[in-house]
């Protein structure tokens, strides 16, 4: 099992150092064993550490990782964001990522994990956002950016290609470029007014694979006359968590025909939410919150109604569609 502890290095990264120690004045060695920052592991040996390698040690996921685009950055660029979302027994649940995008840029995302791709997203004021095409959605408002709609021809680009490895608040340019082929408006989800957070769920159903990916495409500035205005952006993840449950009576069809028997049905089920409504109940389920069948968020409820006494006062049944709450009703009361 790991243990978080505070270590001291000879070098400014794990990678660039030679030796760890227990001490700021590095005279005490560090036990045999493997170190991690949450990016590279290194196993040290009479205290040198060996050559950078995949850990074999149990590792606890941190409490969380965020980055920004570097400030004033105006290159057009892919920024890769690395999460190493721990692999001891405590690793599964569902991984919160949050992505909050300044006015007048447009991002696209996509994350991956275990080789499945994930790109839908949920915001508070606007509810499900995802791409109806390809595997990269992108966000942001449709009036104030001048990529709000795509040539008919496409666009292509080459982008800049930024790391989260090192360490710092910041992505760092890796020095690297790599071209990109935009060739459908379909793969926006654009909204009519400023993009509030964004928020996706990855459900992690065991410990390994833990290396979780996200990929941010700046591709879009904000003004089509020099001087073009930086991208700003910021990604934050958590760490894999079991979903807070509800109580539930099965699905109903949407419709009037399902006001009786769902109004007489009994609570039976046990349901999971992430919550995305603002709230100070954090046992209420709300408009746009996520809700699944399972604690890990792998598996969305249905398109239907279900009855519920986790909603507001003012309502009893919820409305599902894509896996999130797109309607609050009161019929039963």
């Amino acid at each position: 099992m790991s243990v978080s502890s505070l270590y001291y290095l000879n070098g400014s990264t794990l990678s660039s150092s030679t030796a760890v120690f227990t001490d700021s004045s590095m005279v005490t060695c560090a036990p045999d064993g493997w170190y991690s920052d949450g990016s590279v592991s290194r196993q040290q040996v009479d205290c040198v550490l060996l050559a950078q390698q995949v850990c074999n040690c149990e590792y606890a996921c941190p409490s969380s990782k965020s980055r920004q685009a570097p400030p004033d950055n105006q290159a057009k660029g892919i920024f890769e964001f690395s999460y190493n979302s721990g692999n001891d027994d405590t690793s599964t649940g569902a991984i919160a990522i949050l992505i909050d995008i300044n006015p007048g840029n447009i991002i696209g995302v996509k994350a991956v994990l275990n080789s499945v791709v994930y790109s839908s997203v949920v915001s508070a004021n606007w509810g499900y956002l995802s791409t109806t095409s390809g595997d990269i959605t992108f966000l942001g408002n449709n009036t104030e950016s001048v990529c709000s709609v795509v040539s008919s021809g496409g666009w292509s680009y080459s982008l800049h290609e930024f790391s989260s490895d090192a360490p710092g608040f910041f992505f760092t340019d890796t020095g690297l470029t790599t071209d990109f082929n935009l060739t459908s408006a379909q793969t926006m989800a654009l909204v009519p007014g400023p993009m509030d957070t964004a928020v996706m769920i990855i459900p992690k159903t065991a410990p390994t694979p833990n290396d979780l990916k996200v990929y941010l495409y700046a591709l879009c500035p904000n003004n089509s006359e020099p001087p073009q205005q930086p991208y700003r952006f910021g990604i934050e993840a958590h760490c894999p968590t079991g979903l807070p449950t509800f109580s539930s009576t099965i699905r109903f069809e949407p419709g009037e025909g399902s006001i009786g028997p769902i109004c007489a049905a009994s609570l039976t089920q046990t349901y999971y939410f992430f919550q995305i409504h603002s709230s100070v109940n954090p046992s209420e389920v709300g408009l746009y919150d996520y809700v699944f069948s399972d604690i890990n968020g792998a598996n969305p409820l249905p398109n239907g109604w279900y009855r519920t006494p986790a909603t507001t006062t003012s309502f009893d049944i919820i409305e599902v569609e894509n896996g999130i709450v797109i309607g609050m009703l009161a019929y039963c009361f």
